[in-house]
């Protein structure tokens, strides 16, 4: 059963609810820190937003209706930052170094060095 900051994170982010019941719990302590500090930083960004367009502007009207629109613009592109948050690489137990090392030997075979006759 998903509580409501779990619903938050699957409905931002658009997640699958398949999918993020089959994540570990520390990941998912991980993906809702993170919503709870967007979820900040959108707070902030619309406050921020009316006001500089206010100081352009010196209009209530104004800085309302475009400090929206710079707000959710701004929204968004951290939240397609945010949708593309992927486990690193770095996080697999199984990685194999044998297998890394003879692929890098493959590659640096296969390439011929030209020296460059200085004398």
């Amino acid at each position: 059963m998903n509580n409501w900051k779990d619903d938050i994170t699957i409905g931002v982010l658009g997640l699958e609810h398949n999918l993020w019941n089959k994540i570990e719990d520390a990941e998912k302590k991980v993906y809702n820190t993170v919503i709870i500090h967007f979820m900040i930083y959108v707070g902030c960004l619309f406050i921020s937003s009316f006001t500089l367009v206010f100081l352009i502007s010196s209009s209530y009207f104004t800085s309302i209706f475009f400090g929206i629109i710079l707000a959710l613009i701004l929204t968004t592109i951290v939240r397609f930052s945010l949708i593309i948050l992927r486990r690193s690489i770095f996080d697999q137990k199984n990685i194999k170094i044998q297998d890394i090392d003879s692929h890098n030997d493959k590659v640096s075979s296969e390439k011929e060095i030209n020296k460059v006759d200085t004398n």
